[in-house]
């Protein structure tokens, strides 16, 4: 076999792990060989590990999901429906006090403007009020 070419051996194509490869190394020129069983050897180990990490984190995936599904989130849903609610409730509230702001600002340029006192400028719908001491000197 000595003076046969690597390219006209017969291929196998499932070795098996006591067969044995010849590798030249290119940095010295040497000659050795290696069972394919030792080839593998690192591949087969890296697979290993990843097979008990895979395992390892499905048991954590089902230990969690029996976790969550021991939660008993009923009470948390109605919480924050009821915070949902008094949120709401405050929102109204606040709203009805803006109101009456708008109100009281209002009935206090009435008063002003009936004793006399307004000096300013009056937005309403139909346009401005300008007054000087209470008495309406332009509308715009």
């Amino acid at each position: 076999m000595a003076d046969t070419k690597v390219s006209n051996l017969v291929p196998i194509t499932v070795p098996s792990d006591n067969d044995v490869l010849y590798i030249v190394k290119s940095s010295s020129g040497t000659s050795n060989k290696i069972s394919f069983g030792n080839l593998l050897k690192g591949v087969n180990d890296t697979i290993t590990t990843l097979n008990t990490n895979v395992n390892l984190f499905t048991s954590e995936v089902k230990l969690l999901s029996t976790f969550y599904e021991s939660l008993n989130l009923s009470n948390v849903l109605t919480d924050v429906a009821l915070l949902s609610v008094s949120v709401r409730t405050l929102s109204t509230e606040t709203d009805d006090l803006y109101a009456i702001r708008g109100y009281a600002t209002t009935a206090y340029t009435k008063v002003t403007v009936l004793t006399g006192g307004l000096t300013r400028s009056v937005t309403t719908a139909g346009g401005t009020l300008n007054f000087i001491n209470g008495v309406l000197q332009s509308v715009t």
